[in-house]
């Protein structure tokens, strides 16, 4: 349906990704702790002066009823913020130092492999019916670890 506006904005994103990758790799300190929290908190903080004004323009204007949303649905969703975003981009922040940009993010694309074994195995996807979107699939996740694993061996 819109897959011109989803690949558009897949590619901002990484485009970002790329710039932050690039700041932290180039700007922060190897050293410890202390300046990756205080980099997370800044960015949060950024975050949050930028998106909460917009948030709460939406929610005046009725685009954004937060109102509907369940006490435990909310929880599910901040403990899931906590645990995937906050705690993985802490860890591949931590990537960047160790191993440069390039491989960590490489690194990343595992995710998409990833999902193609747990669709597999669970049988959750709706591809899974379409012998050659599986195929596919399967493809590009061993492209995928080809890759990776073609980076980590040559350093």
């Amino acid at each position: 349906r819109n897959a011109l506006l989803g690949d558009f904005l897949c590619l901002i994103s990484s485009g970002l990704y790329a710039v932050v990758s690039i700041i932290i790799g180039k700007y922060l300190p190897k050293s410890g702790e202390a300046e990756m929290a205080f980099f997370w908190g800044c960015t949060g903080l950024i975050n949050l002066c930028v998106m909460m004004p917009l948030n709460v323009i939406l929610c005046l204007a009725g685009q954004n009823n937060m109102q509907d949303l369940p006490a435990k649905l909310y929880g599910m969703v901040m403990l899931k913020g906590l645990m995937d975003n906050l705690l993985s981009n802490y860890m591949w922040a931590y990537a960047v130092l160790f191993i440069g940009p390039t491989s960590a993010n490489v690194g990343m694309s595992i995710e998409t492999p990833m999902v193609v074994i747990i669709d597999l195995i669970t049988r959750n996807a709706t591809y899974l019916s379409n012998r050659r979107a599986v195929a596919l699939n399967v493809v590009g996740a061993i492209t995928i670890m080809t890759g990776f694993f073609g980076l980590s061996l040559s350093r």
